[in-house]
């Protein structure tokens, strides 16, 4: 179930190559993401953390860093943590040795799950020493809504956001121009700007994306105009 997701982010890696770091641009897809993801070398030491790992590790909760290796707080699991980590570096290229663990917590939130997954090295050629994936599902975290991975992903402005949604949901641009309270050719001027950031070149390719994005379903931005489709009757509306 996870590996679509770690697959997927890997290809929007080059959605920054514009960056100075090919591994930066990695971490940065990976932040979009729900589940913290932790990449280890061939020794098991910390090559790099999304911004979920972060903040997981920030709390000391069952799971943390010392010397830059992923550790466990109780000991029994620890041990079992790092054998099954040695054993994945161990297990070369591609990932048929997977391993699942869960790790309680002191706190006495839900334990945390772990999936380490081996990776091969000649999948991305720019972070040659990249061994281990360890993904980390925290059931007592908040899913990220499509809403906020569209915003992390593809930087869409609120107003995109919207006519994401609104076309996702099967609504034609007219309609859309209506809903959001629009001019005929102002929908039309924000979906070639959603198009050139996505890089979807038709509303099908657009609607597919957004569907195939990992996450909960769209949400509503914090904006108040969506109040609007309420309070005020559409363009149509008012003609009639």
């Amino acid at each position: 179930m996870l590996l679509p997701h770690v697959q997927r982010a890997l290809r929007l890696h080059g959605e920054f190559n514009k960056l100075r770091s090919c591994q930066r641009g990695l971490e940065c897809a990976l932040d979009a993401f729900g589940h913290a993801v932790i990449g280890l070398n061939g020794t098991c030491k910390i090559l790099f953390s999304n911004e979920t790992g972060r903040q997981l590790f920030a709390t000391a909760d069952g799971l943390n860093v010392k010397g830059g290796r992923l550790v466990a707080d109780l000991p029994c699991e620890d041990g079992e943590l790092q054998y099954r980590l040695y054993q994945v570096a161990m297990a070369g290229k591609g990932f048929s040795a997977s391993r699942a663990l869960v790790i309680h917590r002191s706190s006495g939130k839900p334990a945390l799950h772990l999936t380490l997954m081996p990776f091969a090295r000649n999948f991305l050629r720019h972070i040659t020493e990249l061994s281990v994936l360890v993904s980390i599902d925290d059931p007592a975290r908040k899913p990220l809504s499509r809403v906020d991975m569209l915003r992390l992903l593809f930087k869409l402005s609120p107003t995109e956001i919207r006519l994401t949604e609104s076309l996702t949901s099967s609504v034609d641009l007219s309609t859309a121009a209506d809903h959001l309270r629009m001019s005929t050719e102002t929908p039309r001027f924000h979906l070639k700007s959603v198009f050139k950031k996505t890089g979807a070149r038709r509303q099908s390719d657009l609607i597919k994306l957004v569907l195939n994005l990992p996450g909960t379903i769209l949400d509503r931005p914090p904006d108040r105009s969506w109040d609007a489709r309420r309070r005020y009757p559409t363009l149509a509306q008012r003609r009639a």
